[in-house]
């Protein structure tokens, strides 16, 4: 009995994670339509690095770049990694030196902010915290019928 109650913590515990991710989603798409715009600027392009599997015919590449941007007269620098692109070229046209990119900031503390990439698409958010609601019932229902047996 034991052995079950603990792996239904654990699956309780990993469909508390989904939800929590799944709101944090919907915060950063909340956060984009009241924060303040800035333009960002990529000052240095580092490298593109390959990940994944050799065998794979389409491996995905990260870019590796710092960019910069100006709130209130003061400048803000950062270094960042691009999420997944499918090839080289394409990553070093989207985040090569000095290509401007719109972004959002927290005007409480402008090290905070957001670029569209950053969202997830549309409605990610709800489909994870449904998927972690329903997935805790489901173990809470197995769970249930072990102990009422």
């Amino acid at each position: 009995m034991l052995k079950v109650i603990g792996v239904a913590i654990i699956f309780v515990l990993f469909g508390s994670g989904v939800i929590c991710i799944g709101l944090d989603a919907n915060k950063d798409k909340e956060n984009w339509e009241k924060w303040p715009e800035a333009t960002g600027t990529v000052t240095k392009f580092h490298k593109i690095q390959r990940y994944g599997k050799a065998s794979t015919k389409s491996p995905n590449y990260s870019a590796l770049f710092d960019i910069e941007f100006t709130v209130n007269g003061k400048l803000y620098s950062h270094k960042l990694k691009s999420s997944p692109v499918w090839n080289k070229k394409e990553g070093e046209r989207d985040w090569a030196k000095g290509k401007t990119f719109t972004l959002k900031y927290n005007p409480d503390n402008p090290s905070d902010f957001l670029i569209k990439s950053d969202l997830s698409t549309k409605g990610a958010g709800w489909i994870l915290i449904t998927f972690g609601i329903v997935f805790i019932a489901f173990i809470s229902y197995v769970l249930w019928g072990f102990i009422s047996d």
